[in-house]
């Protein structure tokens, strides 16, 4: 038996980074270091005081993921979640900015190219304690 403390999962974060440096030319760069699977993992980012633009829909077959605009420092990106899409209703009741873990694409769709992430992982920002 495993105990509830150990089933939670890890995450290795290859590197902090905030939408402003997620420019088409960096994520570029990282795809240079492609071909990406087993052995050569696309590098997993992660950044915090991120926000949702618009409330979040659910998308594909089943409704099974997640399509998201987060926003850090004024720079919308879209997010996909894939299999997030019981993360849905969480989105929908938060009020805090968001910790994200994610890896940045570059999503080529009706000959346009823009930078898009596909969330790994997130969880709302502790609540700031108020003085008394």
């Amino acid at each position: 038996e495993i105990s509830q403390e150990d089933r939670v999962a890890e995450l290795w974060i290859d590197a902090e980074a905030p939408f402003t440096t997620l420019t088409r030319e960096t994520v570029n760069q990282i795809e240079s270091l492609a071909p990406f699977g087993q052995g050569n993992a696309r590098p997993l980012l992660c950044t915090t005081d991120v926000t949702l633009a618009e409330p979040p829909k659910r998308i594909g077959k089943n409704e099974r993921h997640l399509s998201l605009v987060l926003v850090q420092h004024g720079v919308k990106l879209r997010t996909v979640a894939f299999g997030g899409g019981d993360w849905a209703e969480e989105f929908s009741e938060l009020s805090r900015p968001l910790s994200v873990a994610f890896r940045p694409v570059i999503n080529n769709f009706r000959g346009r190219s823009s930078v898009e992430l596909h969330l790994t992982d997130w969880r709302a920002a502790e609540p700031v304690p108020t003085a008394d």
